[in-house]
């Protein structure tokens, strides 16, 4: 039996959310179209006072759950005709990323060759996913003393992983290595850590986190999100633009410093101290799911940005104070962030890390990434939330 593909999707405005269901409006699989059914709305509070009603609660966590049950069995199906013409453009895609980024390489600075994208801003070249020479931990701790970013002996590496979860990305150093390859597998990737991590304190004592990227194209690329981000409230501030959901500063990850260190690029970053409670109530999780939601809203329309890897492990819980208080969280990792506006120089570092397995939208291997990825996201790690508290 034929399963035509189709897409769901919910919209939430003050307490009322609305579910949506969309279904092809063409039999062929090469026209996209699609019809958009509003088929369940629910009004969290009874009394629209504010508050939210538990069961109400519950019913919107079902049909969230619902969606993202739905959408995951379909993906079980194999849709040969459009796979196989899926994984050939994509195979091409890579081919070509690789071949131009070998053209790249091999023109001089002294021969009139434009700058690789993800190189850094002293004119040299780098190969795509080519780690940095010098990114020992002596090295970049000696930076950061000196530079007065770090308190002398604060500096303490962690111990590094062996592979990150497993990723979708077509800018990854192992999606490029794999473009010609005829193992369908190459959907899906372990990817190799592009970073190490230390902990710090500045003079102030403030709890500090580095981010040493070994893999130089990852971390430019990180860092211009973040400079993306500073230009954008900067804009904002400087032409007195009221922002729609408030300020984004306590929001994500707070940057104290970027740079970088024998062409090994580092991030240091102010270390969020988590709740000492953990999510463990609906309440709970509708207000982590509540703020959460309001700054993506932020990053989407104020930024212009998309996160592209929201999961538990990139969202820290700093205030939980029950079911009574708000619920406070700070997103980190921009690794994966991608501009909703593609309009940055060609000069500009764009090779995001891609979303992680299990949370990334399905669309995400095949495009950029879009809001509405994030909201996938979003919902996938509730989901995973609420099975882990049930586990307990």
């Amino acid at each position: 039996m034929h399963h035509a593909p189709f897409c769901v999707g919910s919209f939430a405005h003050g307490l009322e959310i609305e579910f949506y269901l969309g279904v092809s409006a063409h039999p062929d699989i090469n026209h996209r179209g699609y019809s958009i059914y509003k088929y369940k709305t629910i009004k969290l509070s009874s009394t629209n006072d504010g508050f939210i009603d538990d069961a109400r609660y519950i019913e919107a966590s079902v049909a969230f759950c619902n969606q993202i049950d739905l959408v995951l069995e379909r993906l079980e199906h194999n849709y040969a005709a459009v796979n196989a013409e899926e994984r050939e453009a994509k195979r091409q895609r890579l081919g070509n990323m690789a071949k131009k980024s070998t053209a790249t390489d091999n023109k001089g600075p002294g021969n009139g060759g434009q700058r690789n994208r993800g190189a850094a801003g002293g004119g040299g070249n780098s190969n795509v996913g080519a780690r940095g020479g010098g990114g020992n931990a002596d090295s970049v701790r000696m930076t950061l003393e000196e530079a007065n970013v770090i308190r002398h002996g604060s500096f303490k590496p962690l111990p590094s992983e062996t592979l990150h979860p497993i990723r979708r990305s077509i800018g990854t150093r192992s999606s490029v290595a794999k473009a010609n390859s005829d193992n369908d597998a190459d959907e899906d990737q372990s990817f190799e850590p592009p970073s190490w991590m230390a902990h710090a304190t500045d003079a102030a004592g403030q709890q500090l986190f580095v981010k040493v990227f070994d893999i130089a194209c990852f971390g430019r690329h990180e860092i211009w999100m973040h400079k993306l981000i500073r230009r954008a409230i900067r804009l904002r501030n400087n032409m007195q633009i009221t922002l729609q959901y408030g300020e984004l500063d306590g929001r994500i990850v707070k940057v104290v410093w970027m740079g970088e260190c024998d062409g090994c690029p580092v991030l240091v970053m102010k270390a969020e101290q988590k709740a000492e409670r953990p999510i463990s109530t609906p309440m709970q999780l509708a207000k982590l799911a509540q703020d959460v939601a309001t700054t993506l809203a932020m990053l989407h329309d104020d930024i212009k940005l998309v996160h592209g890897d929201i999961k538990p492990e990139n969202l820290i819980v700093t205030e939980n104070g029950g079911d009574e208080q708000p619920v406070r969280v700070v997103i980190c990792d921009f690794g994966s962030a991608h501009p909703i506006e593609d309009d940055t120089e060609a000069s500009a570092p764009m090779y995001p890390t891609g979303g992680t397995k299990g949370y990334c939208a399905p669309e995400s291997d095949k495009c950029d990434p879009t809001p509405a990825s994030d909201v996938y996201s979003l919902g996938a790690t509730l989901r995973a939330i609420m099975k882990a508290r049930s586990k307990h």
